[in-house]
Protein backbone atom coordinates (compact mmCIF):
# COMPACT_ATOMS: atom_id res chain seq x y z
CA UNK A 1 0.00 0.00 0.00
CA UNK A 2 3.14 2.69 0.88
CA UNK A 3 4.96 1.76 -1.81
CA UNK A 4 1.33 2.16 -4.43
CA UNK A 5 0.34 5.81 -2.61
CA UNK A 6 3.68 7.05 -2.56
CA UNK A 7 4.57 5.86 -6.71
CA UNK A 8 1.47 7.44 -7.82
CA UNK A 9 1.89 10.38 -6.07
CA UNK A 10 -1.17 10.19 -3.91
CA UNK A 11 0.85 11.43 -1.07
CA UNK A 12 1.42 14.91 -2.46
CA UNK A 13 -2.69 15.06 -3.85
CA UNK A 14 -4.55 15.86 -1.10
CA UNK A 15 -8.13 15.29 -2.85
CA UNK A 16 -6.31 11.26 -3.17
CA UNK A 17 -4.99 11.27 0.72
CA UNK A 18 -8.89 12.49 1.48
CA UNK A 19 -10.54 9.54 -1.22
CA UNK A 20 -8.45 6.57 0.04
CA UNK A 21 -8.88 7.95 3.82
CA UNK A 22 -13.39 7.47 3.24
CA UNK A 23 -12.75 4.49 1.47
CA UNK A 24 -10.90 2.93 4.32
CA UNK A 25 -12.81 4.88 6.57
CA UNK A 26 -16.00 3.08 4.55
CA UNK A 27 -14.92 -0.39 5.34
CA UNK A 28 -12.60 -0.23 8.64
CA UNK A 29 -13.55 0.15 12.26
CA UNK A 30 -10.73 1.60 14.72
CA UNK A 31 -10.19 2.46 18.31
CA UNK A 32 -6.97 4.42 17.85
CA UNK A 33 -6.56 8.20 17.82
CA UNK A 34 -4.83 10.63 15.43
CA UNK A 35 -2.09 10.27 17.31
CA UNK A 36 -1.70 7.07 17.32
CA UNK A 37 -2.55 6.81 13.68
CA UNK A 38 0.41 9.23 13.41
CA UNK A 39 2.74 7.55 15.18
CA UNK A 40 2.03 4.07 12.86
CA UNK A 41 3.05 6.11 9.97
CA UNK A 42 6.15 7.60 11.26
CA UNK A 43 6.64 3.71 12.29
CA UNK A 44 5.96 2.50 8.82
CA UNK A 45 8.04 5.22 7.14
CA UNK A 46 11.07 3.61 9.09
CA UNK A 47 11.24 0.39 7.45
CA UNK A 48 11.85 -0.85 4.04
CA UNK A 49 9.28 -3.00 1.97
CA UNK A 50 12.62 -5.66 1.75
CA UNK A 51 12.46 -6.06 5.40
CA UNK A 52 8.65 -7.52 5.87
CA UNK A 53 8.44 -10.53 6.23
CA UNK A 54 5.28 -12.08 5.29
CA UNK A 55 3.30 -15.42 5.82
CA UNK A 56 -0.25 -16.78 4.79
CA UNK A 57 -2.73 -18.45 7.09
CA UNK A 58 -5.92 -19.91 5.28
CA UNK A 59 -8.94 -22.27 5.45
CA UNK A 60 -7.93 -24.72 2.08
CA UNK A 61 -7.30 -27.97 3.07
CA UNK A 62 -3.40 -27.70 3.27
CA UNK A 63 -4.20 -24.58 5.77
CA UNK A 64 -3.57 -24.22 8.87
CA UNK A 65 -7.30 -22.38 9.55
CA UNK A 66 -10.85 -23.41 9.74
CA UNK A 67 -13.80 -21.75 9.33
CA UNK A 68 -16.82 -21.58 11.52
CA UNK A 69 -19.26 -19.69 13.71
CA UNK A 70 -19.83 -19.17 16.97
CA UNK A 71 -23.06 -17.36 18.26
CA UNK A 72 -23.82 -16.25 14.96
CA UNK A 73 -20.30 -14.57 14.19
CA UNK A 74 -17.58 -16.18 11.51
CA UNK A 75 -14.82 -17.08 13.26
CA UNK A 76 -11.16 -18.80 12.66
CA UNK A 77 -9.50 -21.23 14.38
CA UNK A 78 -6.46 -23.26 14.26
CA UNK A 79 -7.20 -26.87 12.45
CA UNK A 80 -5.35 -28.63 14.89
CA UNK A 81 -7.35 -26.88 17.79
CA UNK A 82 -3.84 -24.91 19.57
CA UNK A 83 -1.37 -22.72 18.04
CA UNK A 84 1.21 -25.47 17.11
CA UNK A 85 1.28 -26.13 13.86
CA UNK A 86 0.75 -22.08 13.55
CA UNK A 87 3.71 -20.95 15.82
CA UNK A 88 6.07 -23.93 14.02
CA UNK A 89 4.68 -22.32 10.40
CA UNK A 90 5.98 -18.61 11.20
CA UNK A 91 9.37 -19.92 13.09
CA UNK A 92 10.19 -21.40 10.07
CA UNK A 93 9.76 -18.84 7.89
CA UNK A 94 11.70 -16.46 10.45
CA UNK A 95 14.30 -18.65 10.34
CA UNK A 96 14.36 -19.06 6.85
CA UNK A 97 15.45 -15.43 6.42
CA UNK A 98 18.26 -15.13 9.10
Amino acid sequence: LKSKATSLGVVANPVKVFDILDTIGSNMRTDMGLGDIRELVSLAKKYQQDDIITGQLDVTEEGLLKSGYDKGRYILVPRADDFSEIRTYFQTIFNEQE
